[in-house]
């Protein structure tokens, strides 16, 4: 998408170079697109990793009002060039400044990669975006007052034949061994850089559009604690998922080792305070590996979870926990039950 922006911006010069264009228009549509080139590679390099849909349209909301905000600044230089001598160094040196910010970002997230395939991506960004900043800065500052045609525009096709290459390459990035706490913070941080960004582009353009530098400081400030909360509620969804699996046996479903000593004990204390009775019970599968080595491990896997199932609808209080204690073995804390209600509760789990 950004190439295809570079593209258009490209496009138009040509229609205003050929005067195929117009005068009036031409000029801000190519610097709208020039502008705006930068606003989805901004975007995916502000994403730690594959989001939620509603925490990337978040994320696009701000990178599409940061590049507006960016071309509105951009644009008030390009206004003035005529009627000021700075105004044209200056519109140069914000290209600078966003080509910049791109490399930047996209070095760092190239050598915080964590994975092989995102490092590759980010590698070949990186270098792509360091090729462009060079180019475009020696082009714009060096070989501005030169008409379209000349030899020099060849040059910033390299940026791009060599994005070509990075791409069909098919050999994985090196990596870099980042200590983990400073690999955690690199991509803790990447989501506040839209909206800094945001808020940084909003004071620069207070002056000249102060309603649009508003939108952008409240876009900035309701996105990101949005953004924020919905993250938060994705970890604590996903710490809610881990927590139970710590606690359950993954093939059964029921208690696993670990839960099961931490229920004993939990109801051995109560019952040592209160001085009600605690019956524990422990069930064995008879002939169960005669029965896994005939039929095989995908059998006697379901053999195992539908004896759990059963033991945990017959054993149908509240109270009672069902755990899968090791193998083929079974547990079933009773708590508050005397003698013969322990009794019962085994044989109905017996004949079922």
């Amino acid at each position: 998408m950004a190439l295809l922006l570079w593209a258009g911006g490209m496009a138009f010069n040509m229609a205003d170079a050929l005067g195929a264009g117009r005068s009036d228009i031409t000029p801000r549509a190519s610097l709208l697109l020039y502008v705006l080139y930068g606003v989805p590679l901004v975007f995916i390099l502000a994403r730690a990793r594959r989001e939620r849909r509603m925490i990337s349209l978040i994320d696009g909301v701000m990178a599409a009002l940061l590049g507006v905000l960016f071309f509105v600044h951009t644009q008030s230089f390009a206004d003035r060039i005529d009627i000021d001598d700075q105004a044209m160094a200056h519109m140069q040196r914000m290209f600078d400044i966003q080509n910049l910010c791109i490399a930047g970002f996209a070095v760092v997230r190239w050598v915080a990669g964590d994975a092989p395939e995102r490092r590759s991506f980010y590698r070949a960004l990186a270098l792509y975006a360091l090729s462009y900043l060079l180019l475009a800065f020696y082009i714009n500052h060096y070989t501005s007052e030169q008409s379209f045609g000349a030899y020099n525009d060849l040059l910033i096709d390299l940026p791009f034949l060599l994005l070509a290459v990075l791409a069909l390459r098919q050999a994985p990035a090196p990596g870099f061994v980042l200590h983990p706490r400073l690999l955690r913070l690199v991509q803790a941080g990447g989501p506040i850089i839209l909206p800094l960004l945001l808020l940084v582009v909003g004071t620069l353009v207070v002056d000249h559009a102060r309603p649009l530098a508003v939108t952008g400081f409240v876009v900035a400030t309701l996105g990101f604690g949005l953004r924020s909360t919905l993250l938060q509620i994705d970890l604590l969804e996903r710490q809610a998922g881990l927590d139970q699996l710590a606690r359950q046996d993954g093939l059964t479903g029921v208690a696993n080792r670990r839960e099961f000593d931490t229920l004993l004990l939990a109801e051995w204390n109560r019952a040592r305070r209160s001085g009600t009775e605690l019956g524990l019970l422990l069930v064995d599968i008879d002939h169960f590996k005669a029965f896994n080595d005939e039929h095989g491990h995908p059998a006697g896997d379901r053999c195992l979870q539908a004896v759990a199932a059963v033991l945990q609808s017959t054993a149908g209080r509240a109270a009672d926990s069902v755990a899968r204690y090791g193998g083929e073995e079974f547990a079933v804390i009773v708590p508050g039950s005397p003698l013969s209600g322990v009794l019962a509760l085994a044989e109905r789990l017996r004949e079922a």
